[in-house]
């Protein structure tokens, strides 16, 4: 892709309208350039997109309006700038505890709806073949592509995206392609929420305070969804923890419990390890 002499690291962040990012990003804002210098200037052909819509099962009215905001992206210096930008740093984001850069996104050049769905429309085809190269059965790729295609779908056809946009990429690239990997990511537990355990080796999570949370448990508004039902508390005292729990089916419960600090004490503890499990809702 051609660039342009004017093009540094403050002309891109805001053209995400995104204060700073963190600092490996920055170091890395060589390697963008170098990488870009080797993208072909359309960011996405109409062959290629035509194929994601194809093997996505893409109905006809969102694939006219994808057409059309391509031919849009592809004749717009600053919108194909920031869908290539986004698009790169998404690739270091995936796997760190930067990822929540998503929510803050907001493009001047295009719309936020289009920018996160090319982001993760425009590698499907090389991914979805290479997760074919691995031998990896179509009958355990498909049943993924629902996740995929029901956010496309719903984002264009809202004009927005909505809810918590890490979770929905999430669905696109680590639920969907790397089934057969284990995937370790850096957690910062420093803001997410308050883990206990007992002198039984019982464990008890307390939702971090503040929290809007719906009606059905989770945090209000997550996936464009808003049915407000209670905020989350957590405090403590000489003597006891109070908080809301967190169900281990991963919802949060209104009613507040009081522990004892004779009887449970803070986790993590030093060098402690978590494994964590995501399971999707539609996942084989």
């Amino acid at each position: 892709m051609k660039i342009l002499n004017d093009l540094n690291q403050e002309y891109l962040l805001k053209l995400l309208g995104l204060e700073s990012l963190p600092k490996k990003y920055i170091d890395k804002y060589g390697e963008f350039i170098d990488y870009l210098k080797n993208e072909p200037e359309d960011f996405m052909t109409h062959e290629e997109l035509e194929y994601d819509c194809t093997i996505l099962k893409i109905e006809d009215d969102v694939k006219s309006d994808l057409h059309n905001c391509l031919d849009y992206i592809n004749s717009n210096y600053e919108a194909k700038l920031a869908c290539y930008y986004y698009k790169y740093i998404s690739y270091i984001a995936f796997y760190s505890t930067a990822n929540q850069i998503y929510s803050k996104v907001s493009s001047y050049a295009l719309d936020d709806y289009i920018l996160h769905t090319f982001t993760i429309i425009a590698p499907f085809k090389w991914r979805y073949e290479e997760a074919l190269a691995r031998k990896i059965p179509k009958k355990y790729l498909e049943p993924q592509f629902w996740d995929l295609s029901h956010h496309i779908h719903r984002w264009m056809r809202n004009k927005r995206t909505g809810g918590v946009i890490r979770w929905d990429t999430i669905v696109a690239y680590l639920e969907l392609f790397p089934i057969d990997t284990l995937t370790l990511e850096p957690f910062d537990n420093s803001i997410a929420w308050h883990g206990f355990v007992n002198k039984a080796g019982q464990k008890l999570i307390l939702m971090q305070e503040d929290k809007n949370i719906r009606k059905d448990g989770q945090l209000d508004g997550v996936n464009g969804v808003y049915d407000y039902a209670f905020t989350t508390t957590f405090s403590e005292d000489d003597n006891y923890y109070y908080g809301n729990p967190v169900d281990p089916y991963g919802v949060v419960l209104k009613d507040i419990v009081r522990l004892d600090k004779n009887e449970w004490s803070p986790l993590p503890k030093k060098d402690d390890w978590f494994l964590e499990f995501h399971v999707s809702s539609r996942n084989p």
